[in-house]
């Protein structure tokens, strides 16, 4: 078992995701863990986030995406119009929208309770979606695995503006903060 992913919610848990032992909690120091019987659909969480409902969201990497609310889970997969059940990356936006990157299936948009996805056939440079930021303008950056870095805005793709060509051809992995974007979403 390792370790894939740490977050902290708004009431101070510290969420635990793992390769083959599920989803942990630690809260009031003591320790939940949740699997299978519990209603996880798959025990390989990557991505964690917490949307301003209070919902927690974990992406698995088969399992698609899950939703814990009120102590219950629902999985989101393929069959309910998820691109992909491999989630690689997650993201609520200043609209309250989730985002969701996979592995294989480009960029979903998760608004009113349907998806909307965006693939290499409407600009996204790779369908490998591993990263996601939103800058102070509402701009959604994306990074991926093979097509480098995209800016989402307005509803067009756009690359990232980079004089040196050999860093689109290195920059095949990367974790992107708000922080990192300040200078580049003009």
């Amino acid at each position: 078992m390792w370790c894939s992913r740490l977050f902290e919610d708004r009431e101070g848990s510290l969420w635990i995701g793992t390769e083959g032992a599920g989803l942990n909690r630690f809260q009031d120091v003591k320790f939940a863990s949740f699997g299978k019987p519990e209603g996880l659909a798959y025990d390989l969480l990557v991505p964690i986030t917490e949307d301003r409902q209070g919902n927690v969201w974990m992406g698995s990497y088969g399992g698609g995406l899950h939703r814990y609310h009120g102590g219950q889970f629902r999985a989101l997969t393929t069959r309910d119009g998820l691109s992909s059940n491999l989630v690689a990356s997650l993201l609520e936006d200043h609209t309250g929208a989730l985002w969701v990157g996979t592995d294989g299936g480009g960029v979903n948009l998760f608004r009113n309770g349907a998806f909307r996805v965006y693939r290499t056939r409407d600009g996204l440079p790779s369908d490998r979606v591993i990263a996601l930021a939103e800058d102070r303008e509402g701009s959604l950056w994306i990074g991926t695995f093979g097509g480098g870095v995209a800016r989402l805005r307005e509803g067009r793709f756009t690359g990232l503006p980079s004089s040196d060509a050999r860093w689109a051809s290195r920059a095949t992995r990367c974790s992107l903060s708000p922080s990192m974007l300040r200078g580049v979403s003009g």
